[in-house]
């Protein structure tokens, strides 16, 4: 299936769900649906929430205005323990996971499959790139790129890839959402 896969791998495994999905694109997606739906699209940051008695009745934003609703659905990812936490006096324990990755642009055929490796995933993205992440790190909310970043992710896709050729065309970090034992909290 990837006939650039080193000659020291001793074996692998075929998995046929691995995806990936661009954030940003999947937002859009959801608010073309709501609208379609006659749905209001209102942007700006939630600053909290406001009661009346137990029920939360608003959320407010920064510009001092509010939102009445009969429902929230908190999706504050690394956030969310914060937030829960601030607003509604729950402890939760969600927290950030900094990770790093990067985008390659190939110089040749798209892999043929996606390939997971000492804790690095490599996927083709339906638009050409090279998926590769995440190096985790140790930094809270402070989620920057480094060099060592950089080179742990590359070492990696060097080693088990060793003849793909390609440039970085993107690095990146960012938070995603973790709890003590890495299994979703659901209830």
């Amino acid at each position: 299936m990837e006939p650039r896969l080193s000659t020291d791998l001793r074996g692998g495994m075929l998995h046929q769900d691995c995806i990936q999905m661009d954030p940003g694109l999947f937002v859009r997606a959801l608010c073309k649906s709501a609208e379609a739906y006659e749905a209001a699209m209102t942007f700006g940051e939630v600053v909290g929430i406001a009661r009346q008695g137990s029920q939360i009745s608003a959320v407010r934003l920064a510009d001092g205005s509010t939102i009445a609703c009969d429902t929230v659905v908190l999706a504050a990812g690394a956030w969310s323990g914060l937030v829960l936490e601030r607003w509604l006096g729950i402890s939760m324990p969600i927290g950030p996971l900094p990770q790093q990755k990067l985008h390659l642009s190939l110089d040749g055929p798209p892999l043929g499959c996606a390939v997971r490796w000492l804790g690095a995933n490599i996927v083709q993205r339906l638009d050409g790139l090279i998926h590769l992440g995440s190096k985790p790190d140790d930094t809270g909310f402070n989620a920057a790129t480094t060099s060592e970043g950089k080179e742990w992710l590359l070492e990696r896709v060097r080693t088990v890839l060793p003849s793909l050729q390609f440039q970085v065309s993107e690095s990146a970090a960012g938070c995603a959402a973790s709890t003590p034992d890495k299994i979703p909290i659901i209830g």
